[in-house]
């Protein structure tokens, strides 16, 4: 029996509620990674980009509500507790880690790559 916090059976749990449909494993960890490697960098991107959104911790906060929403809303919208908490605390615990490490890690690339286009374009002037 799979684990209720791996993407996959919280993706698989989320699509039966809302759409009344059954994904597999392959497709619902798919869709994780899609998420993860596209839609979140668009995102970011996009909040980031337009200069509406900059705080001093935008990379923390990314990634706080990168976990925050699908294992706070998603998890009770397909009927789970809120965060996963329950008896998975600790892994829960480890699935914010990694969500706000990786928020960082998004942070960081993306204000070096905007430093080192704005440092060329100084160049070129």
């Amino acid at each position: 029996m799979s684990n209720p916090l791996e993407q996959a059976q919280l993706i698989r749990q989320l699509f039966a509620y809302i759409f009344d449909a059954d994904v597999s494993s392959v497709q619902a960890n798919a869709l994780h990674c899609v998420i993860g490697t596209i839609m979140y960098p668009l995102g970011y991107w996009l909040l980031l980009g337009s200069g509406w959104y900059r705080p001093p911790f935008d990379g923390w906060l990314w990634g706080l509500a990168a976990f925050v929403i699908p294992m706070g809303a998603f998890a009770l919208i397909s009927e789970r507790p809120f965060l996963l908490v329950g008896d998975n605390a600790r892994l829960s615990l480890m699935i914010l880690i990694g969500h706000v490490l990786y928020g960082v890690v998004l942070s960081r690339t993306y204000h070096a790559l905007r430093a080192s286009r704005g440092s060329t374009t100084v160049r070129n002037q």
